[in-house]
């Protein structure tokens, strides 16, 4: 494989370094993830914003963008989070759709919670949080970025919340931002009660959405009938 490096011609002079993005085919090359970190900064420079190659090269080494939504059951995290994910192209975290995935893919993790499912029990909240920590630290989520959806643990119970923090703190990929959801809890009571679940899709559904009351129309009075 060529030098990502271009030579020195006598009477030149030392030329700006070029980096360039190799194949993973190609026999002991590495990915654009594991150029190193030093060579990287130092041709940070001389790289030509306006070459595609050149650009594409650090966006690959650009962190993405990663999110956390938390807030009380019911707030709408699970919504505003799917229109995240969507709209940043990032991977979406759920405990839920994370065991569901394992147990479809018929995972090492996915059996033990099948098992574990099949018994009438929860799947603990340790082992969701190894789930979690697993897709974090996944090739798709290192390249995509994610949005968590809440602390990976539900109950402080299990690990408190400054605990939780820590733990999010130590990722390799840590949050960029962190929405907190807030709501009434009048409002709360009543988004709760009257929410929906669809079969097929699994989205839960507010009654302002598959409900939406009709506007009152107003009286005319005589004045407004006359002009």
């Amino acid at each position: 494989m060529a030098d990502p490096t271009m030579a020195t011609e006598e009477g030149q002079g030392e030329k700006p370094m070029m980096l360039r993005a190799v194949s993973v085919s190609e026999p002991g090359s590495k990915t654009p993830f594991e150029l190193p970190e030093d060579l990287i900064k130092n041709t940070e420079l001389e790289m030509d914003p306006y070459n595609e190659n050149e650009t594409a090269l650090r966006f690959l080494h650009s962190k993405p963008t990663c999110f956390i939504v938390i807030g009380k059951p019911g707030a709408g995290k699970t919504s505003l989070v799917r229109r995240l994910a969507a709209e940043w192209k990032c991977e979406l975290i759920n405990p839920t759709e994370i065991i569901l995935r394992a147990i479809e893919m018929e995972t090492e993790s996915g059996k033990k919670c099948a098992e574990i499912l099949n018994r009438g029990e929860a799947v603990s909240e340790d082992m969701v949080i190894k789930m979690i920590e697993e897709k974090v630290n996944s090739p798709e989520v290192a390249h995509h970025g994610y949005v968590l959806d809440d602390f990976p643990s539900l109950s402080e119970d299990n690990m408190s919340i400054k605990d939780q923090l820590e733990l999010i703190k130590n990722w390799k990929l840590k949050p960029d931002f962190i929405i907190n959801i807030k709501i009434p809890d009048k409002d709360l009571e009543e988004r709760r009660t009257g929410q929906k679940v669809d079969p097929l899709t699994g989205i839960t559904y507010i009654k302002e959405v598959y409900a939406p009351e009709k506007p009152t129309k107003q009286p005319t009075t005589e004045e407004e009938g006359e002009e």
